[in-house]
């Protein structure tokens, strides 16, 4: 099966604090239940996905969760890299 390597860049907009730790944290932790490979990077989180349903479901996810961690404005940036 193809894989493709997306680097993904979510970013917590108006927040209390100016720390991404906990959201970053909350990224990984999702990574992780998913099974899927990743490697953190300082601006974005490569991630090897199967499909753009994958990477659709993903987002989702991140946004959903950090939303309720109380995230009400998010700046999402992709772009894919060969594997």
């Amino acid at each position: 099966m193809t894989k493709l390597v997306v680097s993904i860049s979510v970013t917590p907009i108006g927040t209390a604090d100016t720390s991404v730790s906990k959201y970053v944290r909350e990224v990984i932790s999702i990574l992780q239940k998913a099974g899927l490979k990743y490697r953190v990077g300082a601006g974005f989180t490569d991630v090897e996905i199967d499909s753009f349903e994958t990477l659709a479901k993903l987002l989702s996810e991140f946004h959903t969760a950090l939303t309720k961690m109380g995230v009400k404005r998010m700046s999402t940036l992709l772009t894919s890299s060969p594997p």
